[in-house]
């Protein structure tokens, strides 16, 4: 009877946790409260970000395993198939990164009332985005039915 391969396993088992990982992170998690929204709405924030960040390290320790396992070619279980999702969702989880993190930082704007975060940083000092950036919330408020 051959041995399991228990590191392939593994790989398995964390690539599989990588694609939920970056399923879940684009279910949005943080109320927004500024701009009198009021908590109606939920969007991207850091949990959604640490998700992402998670979906990654575990699609780099499937890969990792997934070579491990390889070199056991006598022993029974999972060899590639761990190392193959873990590189495709390397690269999902780095876009899924980005697009969460870009995300949040609307969040972050809104849920301080435009007084804080990156996006504040870079439109501060120039009038004429400010005013973009005022429109684009009064239009995102008339989406969700907020009284402006």
């Amino acid at each position: 009877m051959k041995e399991k391969n228990v590191k392939g396993i593994i790989a398995l088992c964390l690539a599989l946790a990588s694609v939920l990982l970056n399923i879940i992170a684009f279910i949005p998690m943080e109320k927004l409260t500024g701009f009198d929204i009021g908590g109606k709405i939920a969007f991207f924030g850091s949990v959604n970000v640490t998700l992402s960040q998670f979906a990654l390290i575990f699609a780099i320790a499937a890969i990792v395993l997934g070579i491990m396992a390889r070199k056991h070619t006598d022993k029974k279980g999972p060899r590639k198939s761990g190392l193959i999702i873990g590189i495709i969702f390397i690269f999902v989880s780095l876009i899924t990164l980005a697009i969460t993190a870009g995300l949040s930082t609307i969040t972050e704007y809104i849920n301080s009332d435009g007084k804080s975060g990156v996006i504040y940083e870079s439109i501060k000092n120039d009038e004429s985005k400010q005013k973009e950036m005022n429109d684009f919330i009064d239009q995102f408020k008339k989406q969700i039915d907020v009284k402006s």
